[in-house]
């Protein structure tokens, strides 16, 4: 229960992150689209979880749970890393920044999954729709990919995580929208970067022990 929160919490920061950035921006989000952007996230952890926990059962307890573990840490000191060289030196909010770039054959088109959440506004309409919910759902699940399979080969519970991860990740995004309404500051956004990396450490440590 506390390792799977621990997750959610992790994950859902850039829930948050979107929430906060697009309440700044004045960008609109809709309650059922910020439903189905998370619940696109909270699928695609689900999928790595099951995909780890195939490899869980294939290994020793003990070994499980030090790949997981340690693969955990790893993560967690990557994403420190990542986020105190963006918070020492962040880049041009004006910039085009990207993450990634998925080609999906079977419908034709290019998703470009962009660092800055406001870039995800493809129509430069002010309001997200569906699409762009879903952009926004798989961009949010990238980090999430490595921490749910790695998590899994620890014994973690594989159903209850990405519940957890959705209703977290849907209460952040909505806080995150509220609160950017009335807070102007962008710089709040690079430190709460430091807490999902910090988080999946101890949740290294405690799977460890």
């Amino acid at each position: 229960m506390i390792s799977s929160m621990i997750i959610a919490i992790a994950t859902g920061i850039d829930s948050f992150i979107v929430g906060l950035s697009y309440g700044i921006k004045g960008i609109k989000m809709k309650i059922p689209l910020v439903v189905l952007m998370n619940t696109v996230s909270a699928a695609i952890l689900g999928i790595s979880m099951f995909a780890g926990r195939k490899i869980f059962l294939m290994l020793p307890v003990f070994w499980g749970k030090l790949v997981g573990s340690s693969i955990l840490l790893l993560l967690g000191l990557i994403f420190l890393t990542q986020a105190f060289i963006e918070f020492k030196y962040p880049a041009d909010a004006n910039s085009e920044r990207f993450i990634g770039s998925f080609r999906i054959r079977v419908f034709g088109i290019i998703i470009q999954i962009l660092r800055q959440p406001e870039k995800a506004d493809l129509n430069h309409s002010g309001t997200i729709d569906a699409k762009e919910a879903l952009v926004l759902g798989t961009a949010v699940s990238l980090d999430g990919i490595a921490v749910g399979f790695a998590s899994s080969i620890t014994g973690i519970n594989i159903l209850l995580t990405p519940i957890m991860c959705l209703l977290f990740s849907f209460l952040f995004t909505v806080f995150g929208l509220n609160l950017g309404n009335v807070y102007t500051e962008y710089t709040a956004q690079e430190k709460v970067k430091f807490l999902p990396g910090m988080l999946l450490i101890i949740l290294g440590i405690l799977k460890l022990v």
